[in-house]
């Protein structure tokens, strides 16, 4: 868990969620809205989105010192959240595995109604 003064959680390669304190606090009674945001979080560990996000980001790192024209292109290209498409796919998987685990599938919408009014500071990775 970390402990920031904002709404976030995201996915690590090899396997790692990261959930602020401040989001676990938000959705403290909310049991099916976190399950959500865990399983959003697991999608995007299983269809590799963390992964590519973490070449793409090691990428736009080195490739400055060969050329720093290309470095310049590549991070504006590469440098930047996960995409619309692989934000839609974790949501659709988020609550598929939710259903199937008991959770109620409409707290997905619930949980983002509420991020949208937060009083809080909501870090959000996606570009949509």
């Amino acid at each position: 868990m970390l402990d920031v003064p904002v709404i976030n959680a995201f996915a690590l390669p090899h396997k790692t969620i990261v959930l602020s304190q401040l989001l676990v606090e938000f959705c403290r009674d909310q049991r099916d809205q976190m399950a959500f945001v865990i399983a959003h979080e697991l999608a995007h560990l299983h269809f590799g989105h963390a992964r590519e996000r973490s070449i793409a980001n090691a990428v736009t790192t080195v490739a400055p010192l060969a050329n720093p024209i290309l470095g310049i292109g590549l991070r504006m290209l590469f440098d930047r959240a996960y995409t619309r498409e692989q934000e839609f796919e974790a949501d659709a998987w988020a609550v598929r595995q939710c259903a199937k685990s008991g959770f109620a599938p409409s707290a997905s919408i619930a949980l983002l109604e509420r991020l949208d009014n937060a009083m809080f500071p909501v870090i959000s990775l996606r570009k949509c």
